[in-house]
C-alpha cells in the first residue's frame, strides 16, 4: 500500500508491504521517503528528455538539409547546363565522372550536347537561307512516329 503523509509541513510518501516467511506473515515493512527530492528528480528527468528531443530533432533537420543539398547540387548542375544549351552554347559539357545515376544523366547530357553541336556544325548556308514560307511544320503524329525510344542502359 502507498500513502502520503504530511510531517512538519513536508510531504512524505509511505509504503507498506507484508513480510512473509514460508507463506506466513511475520511482520510488515513500512518505509517513508520525502516527496520533494523525488519530484525534483522527476522534473530533471523530464527536462533532460525534452533537451534530448530538441537536440535529436535539430540533428535530424540539419542532416536532412545537407542530404537535400547534396542531392540538389547535381540537379541544379543539369538545369544550368540545359540553360546553356538553350542559349545556343552547344559546346557546354558537364564532363563530371560519377558512378551513380547522376553520372549516367551527365553522360547522356554530354552525348546530347555533342549531337546538337554536330548537327549545328553540319548545317550548310543553303539550308539556313530557306524561306520560312516553304517549310511546313510537322504534325504531332509525325513527330511521335519519328521518335525512337532510347536503348536500355546496362547497369554499371
Amino acid at each position: 500500500a502507498a500513502f502520503r503523509y504530511h510531517v512538519n509541513n513536508e510531504s512524505i510518501l509511505g509504503f507498506e508491504a507484508p513480510a512473509t516467511f514460508q507463506d506466513k506473515l511475520v511482520g510488515r515493512v513500512a518505509l517513508g521517503i520525502a516527496e520533494k527530492p523525488l519530484s525534483q528528480v522527476a522534473q530533471l528527468s523530464i527536462t533532460l528528455m525534452t533537451v534530448l528531443l530538441v537536440i535529436t530533432v535539430a540533428a535530424v533537420a540539419l542532416a536532412m538539409y545537407f542530404l537535400a543539398d547534396w542531392l540538389a547540387k547535381p540537379i541544379r548542375l543539369v538545369g544550368e547546363s540545359m540553360h546553356e544549351i538553350a542559349k545556343g552554347n552547344f559546346t557546354h559539357r558537364i564532363a563530371e565522372n560519377r558512378k551513380d545515376e547522376f553520372g549516367l544523366l551527365f553522360a547522356d547530357f554530354d552525348a546530347m550536347a555533342q549531337s546538337l553541336q554536330d548537327r549545328d556544325a553540319g548545317r550548310t548556308p543553303a539550308s539556313s537561307t530557306t524561306p520560312a514560307s516553304s517549310a511546313t511544320p510537322a504534325s504531332p503524329a509525325t513527330l511521335a512516329r519519328s521518335r525512337t525510344p532510347p536503348a536500355p542502359r546496362a547497369p554499371s
